[in-house]
């Protein structure tokens, strides 16, 4: 973005970036300039693409947890949608999230009630097998097949999207919201002078994909992004 504004020409060389923590990258390119680029995607989304990209690499432990981390991630942000949607103030979700943040099953009890207060039903959740399948990968240390790890995958895709969808279809306007404060934090938490910029970047559990369109399974969505990662080898 500097060079653009220097020269009107923007830099045309490619740059490996990591994936920080706030779901940014922070770039230097070969003239010196300093940027940061905050994805606009959620935790949840990003984490799956991880598992994702994982499965290709042959790391189905790895793909696993990070599978796991979605969903609970997924589980967070339903509930800070679902809660901005009846105008609860961020400072008090903040604070009250606090109390849950470190303890998976009370959050997962604060989901299910408050979808269940919402939809007047029962939220998906993972069967005993799937629940068994990631404690024994998180806390006995054990190393998933690759078969293991689709599977799982696919467990946690088909948990998430019917409530990601009925979030898309009712609760835009709280999702946008969500959405802007998530980049505001990014960008906020930048040192003075720092160059930014937000992109996004398509997910198999993707916000950006309307509700309507068929969602891809996790086989297909494999193979599609294998393609596109050969597309962009170095």
């Amino acid at each position: 973005m500097v060079c653009f504004q220097e020269s009107g020409q923007p830099d045309d060389v490619r740059y490996m970036a990591e994936l920080q923590d706030d779901g940014s990258f922070k770039l230097k390119c070969r003239n010196g300039h300093e940027t940061r680029i905050a994805l606009q995607e959620q935790r949840f989304e990003y984490l799956m693409e991880l598992a994702a990209n994982a499965i290709l690499d042959g790391y189905f432990r790895e793909a696993v947890v990070s599978f796991a981390s979605s969903l609970e991630r997924f589980i967070e942000f339903y509930i800070r949608v679902v809660l901005k949607n009846k105008n609860v103030r961020d400072e008090v979700i903040n604070t009250t999230w606090k109390q849950l943040s470190k303890q998976s099953e009370r959050q997962l009890g604060a989901y299910m009630m408050l979808h269940l207060a919402e939809r007047g039903m029962t939220a998906p959740i993972l069967s005993n097998e799937y629940v068994k399948l990631r404690n024994e990968v998180v806390h006995k240390g054990k190393v998933a097949s690759r078969e293991e790890a689709i599977r799982y995958g696919n467990a946690v895709l088909i948990t998430i999207i019917p409530t990601l969808e009925e979030l898309k279809e009712n609760y835009r306007d709280s999702i946008e919201a969500v959405t802007r404060n998530h980049i505001y934090t990014v960008h906020n938490a930048y040192t003075s002078g720092t160059v930014t910029s937000t992109m996004s970047y398509p997910t198999i559990v993707s916000l950006t994909r309307d509700w309507r369109v068929q969602q891809p399974d996790l086989i297909t969505w494999l193979e599609q992004l294998e393609k596109r990662r050969a597309k962009i080898a170095w």
